[in-house]
């Protein structure tokens, strides 16, 4: 059994407390049902545009849209990462090579436009919790990481929904120009949570990482309804909890 299988459940390391709530529970942990996510082969969770790496640990290529640039990404078995498991980027731009890793595995990953940065989403707890998203600009000297999540996760706070506490889900949905990025804050899709997989969209601007709006999942879904995955597009429009639109979103959280 692979270690980084979506269907195992392993928690980050500064999520320790929510792994103990988790196993002492008397329930089950279910995944939320799905319906329309192929069960027969690898596929993207949250964007239909990205390139999956769920690939029995085979690197990727994955280029870039004026075809300069590409970037390889395969996880790794590391002993001193978290969980054992880090996914290695390597990009190559002529005679250039920049690398960087990141703890987690099971990746999406999705170049911007103007082929200037990819953007990543990849789990770093397992188990349906702990997916994040960076963003890692492509420069003449090599490639630097932005945490894109952070600024989501400090707007949403942890779950009201959840009967422990638990960040969201983060994950890129598409990219709407270079500087904007369409990202999904999900409810973890976990029996733990009320309206589990249900979610908003944050039109994030870069290099700021600033949220400019927010959409509800059924202004999302009506929206950008070709670029959601099958995850984001199973949604249950029809759980009360998750359906009011961006009038919620605090601009001092952001501060």
């Amino acid at each position: 059994m692979k270690p980084f299988s979506r269907t195992i459940l392993i928690v980050r390391t500064r999520a320790t407390k929510i792994a103990i709530l988790l196993c002492a529970s008397t329930a089950p942990l279910l995944m939320a049902q799905r319906n329309s996510c192929p069960t027969d082969r690898p596929h993207t969770l949250y964007s239909q545009s990205a390139a999956d790496l769920e690939n029995d640990g085979k690197p990727i290529v994955v280029p870039s849209p004026d075809r300069k640039s590409s970037v390889i990404a395969v996880d790794v078995e590391k002993l001193t990462a978290p969980e054992g498991v880090v996914a290695r980027y390597t990009v190559h731009r002529g005679e250039d090579r920049f690398a960087a890793e990141l703890d987690g595995w099971n990746a999406e990953i999705l170049w911007a436009p103007d082929s200037s940065a990819f953007a990543v989403t990849q789990t770093e707890g397992g188990g349906g919790i702990g997916y994040r998203v960076y963003v890692f600009d492509i420069g003449q000297s090599g490639i630097r990481k932005v945490d894109v999540s952070r600024v989501i996760e400090a707007a949403t706070g942890f779950s009201a929904q959840c009967e422990v506490k638990v960040l969201p889900n983060t994950a890129v949905i598409t990219w709407l120009s270079p500087q904007r990025l369409l990202v999904a804050a999900e409810t973890v899709p976990v029996s733990i949570c009320k309206c589990d997989g249900t979610f908003k969209a944050y039109e994030v601007s870069l290099p700021s990482v600033k949220i400019e709006r927010v959409y509800s999942q059924r202004e999302a879904k009506r929206k950008f309804w070709d670029q959601l995955g099958c995850e984001l597009r199973d949604a249950d429009d029809h759980c009360p909890a998750k359906q009011t639109g961006g009038e919620e979103l605090n601009p001092a959280s952001q501060r």
